[in-house]
């Protein structure tokens, strides 16, 4: 018999529900939607809501996944902790507010293809040498949706940004919808403001 054709009516339930208790939790979210019976299965491993506030010492103490329907609002204990939450959290929550101590690698993955507005507060760690890489992975943002971000960084940093964002509307690859990003800074506190426009369809 091949094991992946059995279902997992076949199964006694003590087995399939330990099955789900041995899940990376980052897969359990699908897994849900499966069916009606995968959605019973990780009723007690997954939470849904409509807004999660939470510090991560907190949030690691319960255990379970959240899906997260319109806002996220994390502070990060840790760089540490921030590794063992995210995995946890999937949704498709329109804002994020994050705070504490995390990496900007930990905000990108959090910042799902809905998400509109980001505000990364606390200190987020970004090393000079990958200035390029993040900038990448924002300017990947920028060319398929609309979306504010904010976050406090340099002013090295926001000049590398500023000529990247420069240079996106002469690339002939860029989808046609994008319009323009407008990159400022407040010189007094170095919190930057990102607006990224699309034209309507």
């Amino acid at each position: 018999m091949n094991i992946s054709n059995i279902s997992l009516n076949d199964l006694p339930y003590s087995i399939a529900q330990r099955m789900v208790d041995l899940m990376p939790p980052q897969i359990l979210p699908k897994f849900r939607e499966i069916t009606a019976e995968t959605k019973f299965l990780t009723k007690r491993r997954v939470t849904i809501v409509k807004k999660l506030l939470i510090e991560s010492g907190e949030f690691l103490k319960q255990k379970k996944s959240f899906i997260v329907q319109k806002y996220l609002n994390i502070n990060f204990t840790s760089v540490a902790d921030g590794d063992q939450v995210v995995p946890f959290l999937s949704g498709e929550y329109r804002a994020m507010f994050l705070s504490g101590k995390y990496t900007w690698r930990q905000a990108m993955q959090l910042c799902h293809p809905k998400v509109e507005t980001c505000e990364w507060y606390g200190k987020m760690e970004l090393a000079e040498y990958d200035h390029d890489e993040f900038i990448q992975n924002l300017c990947r943002l920028f060319v398929t949706r609309c979306i504010n971000i904010y976050f406090f960084q340099s002013t090295v940093f926001c000049a590398k940004l500023v000529n990247a964002v420069t240079k996106l509307k002469e690339n002939a690859h860029v989808p046609y919808l994008f319009r323009e990003v407008e990159v400022l800074r407040n010189e007094i506190n170095g919190l930057i403001y990102i607006e990224c426009h699309h034209q309507h369809r």
